[in-house]
């Protein structure tokens, strides 16, 4: 049965693909919405199996369960970032999603509180799994025209997961008892585990037929029939060279702290909101909280990042147009930039597309550039052609191509920048509205949340192209399994026993054991100004990539005009060398 299995898996088309990993991070973050869910039933186990706890200070012990997962997801998301490149990616993807099974299975027999926080922590090895390979992968092997849906629907996953994992609890927990929202958990996940491990992937593989401009079935398999990942020799990078190309990059460094503070105020948020709903006086019953918030969160969730996804294409598409027009590049023989990734519009032979698409970087084999830093974010010194020589013309279609990628890239990089700056920017001015519209009751709460949370989820694309256009295409796992990292232990790790800790103290029980009205409103307005951080720290990234963008448009002016086929450009940040210098280094040969 297994070899039968095996033997079909290849012939998956990439829609059942996209689906099967919508539906693992789907089932991921629904695990992470119980522990809010089902908050009542969560505070009267630990109250009675930890000694010390009470209604006083139970919120921020069960503020530990929702971020206990960092513990083995910073251990494991970098070892998946890096092993992808020498073990087969979606073998050590289903390996976590196993142990995520064991981590719910656990939380569901647990006994007491400690071992319902090692079960919570060990739940971190799952995400940590797919997170590192599946929007690669995405990236890597969708159409053109497929890659800004795909992505989108796998990030919205996020809030509809969350979303149904607050309904699940409730309704679960109140009729089995929360032990079951866990334990059922795992047989929903070991059959899309089983179907992980034997499914084949090539990593930074691009349909050939695609920039051939020929048409793609999508019934056809976009999957290769091997599942050993593609090295090349001397290729691979050590652990500490991928720590240093991508801490190295400003850019990044701005998206994954905007994106860790944006999450502390999100996943904040999220763990408390259900409990915010009942204790404000908004609903009557602690499972109508959780229902309301969750269905809230998950329209809201849904449309805002597939609208911020489509909003992204238009921005890209513009952008590239104002920039076409300011440097004199005509349509034919330049690239086409797509909501996630850039695509070639120029007909290539089935090497050349294997080397130029499937990877930010040139073949070595025909004269790679010399990357200081790594791609994009460095200094890429002059690679230099021989017209006498025999292959002379191929290196200079190489070297426009690296040009049309490279400019490509900053269109990607800008426009995500800008728009997720702008969308969060507004997304906290509307939400900051709902604490003080408490008095006048659910509907005008609701609808403040309402908006301002659709505009906050639509930049969720934005952010992730972001992090994944700031690396070199090698390192786009690793950068992906780092800035997660840095989300987690910087964002939705410590956010919840802290806010956890401030509305024990800014809201205690007090009579008939309500609570402070005033300091929930309090707690609720410092979760959503800490969004602010976000918005600054993207901003800085954007005016960084813009730098980086007008140094290059320079240089790239004069290689279209005719210059000598050499390509200089700077990391964001730097300061811009001298005119005279630049024309020097333009002209060496």
């Amino acid at each position: 049965m297994l070899k039968r299995l095996q033997e079909c898996l290849p012939r998956l088309s990439a829609g059942r693909m996209v689906v099967l990993f919508c539906y693992i991070n789907l089932l991921n973050y629904m695990d992470r919405g119980i522990v809010s869910g089902g908050y009542q039933l969560l505070n009267k186990f630990i109250m009675d199996t930890l000694p010390g706890a009470s209604a006083d200070n139970v919120d921020a012990f069960r503020g530990f369960l929702t971020s206990a997962f960092i513990v083995s997801y910073a251990l494991s998301s970098v070892a998946f970032g890096h092993l992808v490149h020498r073990f087969p990616p979606f073998k050590l993807m289903a390996v976590g999603l196993f142990v995520w099974c064991i981590a719910v299975v656990t939380c569901a027999v647990s006994p007491n509180y400690w071992v319902l926080l090692f079960g919570r922590a060990l739940s971190g090895v799952g995400e940590a799994s797919f997170q590192c390979v599946v929007p690669p992968f995405i990236d890597d092997n969708a159409g053109k025209k497929q890659r800004s849906t795909w992505l989108a629907f796998f990030f919205a996953m996020i809030p509809c997961g969350t979303a149904i994992g607050y309904g699940w609890s409730a309704i679960i927990g109140d009729n089995l008892g929360w032990q079951w929202s866990f334990g059922l958990e795992a047989p929903l996940m070991i059959p899309a585990a089983l179907v992980t491990f034997f499914l084949p992937y090539h990593l930074h593989k691009v349909e050939v037929a695609e920039a051939a401009h020929e048409p793609v079935d999508e019934d056809e398999p976009i999957l290769p029939r091997t599942d050993k990942p593609e090295t090349e020799e001397g290729e691979t990078l050590t652990l500490g060279q991928e720590f240093y190309q991508v801490l190295t990059s400003p850019i990044y460094l701005a998206s994954s702290f905007g994106y860790a503070a944006y999450t502390f105020a999100v996943a904040g948020f999220a763990a408390f909101g259900p409990q915010f709903l009942h204790d404000l006086g908004l609903t009557e019953k602690e499972s109508t909280g959780s229902l309301v918030f969750g269905g809230v969160i998950a329209v809201t969730g849904f449309i805002g990042t597939a609208l911020g996804g489509l909003w992204l294409d238009r921005m890209q598409a513009g952008d590239d147009a104002q920039q076409r027009a300011r440097l004199g590049i005509s349509e034919a023989g330049d690239t086409l930039v797509s909501g996630m990734s850039v695509e070639a519009d120029t007909p290539l032979s089935k090497a050349e597309s294997a080397g130029v698409l499937g990877s930010m970087e040139i073949d070595g084999s025909r004269g790679q550039p010399l990357l200081v830093n790594g791609a994009p974010d460095g200094l890429v010194a002059s690679r230099l052609s021989d017209a006498g020589d025999a292959g002379g013309a191929a290196v200079d279609e190489d070297s426009e191509e690296m040009s049309t990628r490279l400019r490509s890239l900053d269109v990607k990089l800008c426009a995500a920048l800008k728009q997720i700056s702008i969308l969060t920017a507004a997304g906290l001015a509307l939400t900051l509205i709902a604490p003080f519209v408490v008095p006048y009751g659910l509907v005008p709460f609701v609808a403040a949340l309402a908006a301002g949370t659709m505009l906050l989820f639509a930049a969720t694309a934005g952010t992730n192209i972001a992090i994944m256009a700031s690396v070199p295409a090698k390192s786009r796992p690793f950068a992906i399994g780092l800035g997660t990292v840095i989300t987690h232990a910087f964002g939705d790790v410590p956010s919840p026993p802290l806010i956890g800790f401030v509305s024990d103290a800014l809201a205690p029980h007090v009579e008939h054991g309500m609570r402070s009205s005033w300091g929930l409103r309090i707690t609720l307005l410092l979760i959503i100004l800490w969004i602010g951080w976000a918005v600054l720290l993207w901003t800085g990234g954007w005016l960084l990539s813009r730098s980086r963008r007008s140094f290059n448009e320079r240089h790239r002016m004069y290689e279209e005009l005719g210059g000598s086929g050499e390509m200089v450009w700077r990391a964001c940040g730097t300061s811009d060398p001298d005119p005279a210098e630049d024309e020097s280094v333009l002209r060496r040969r």
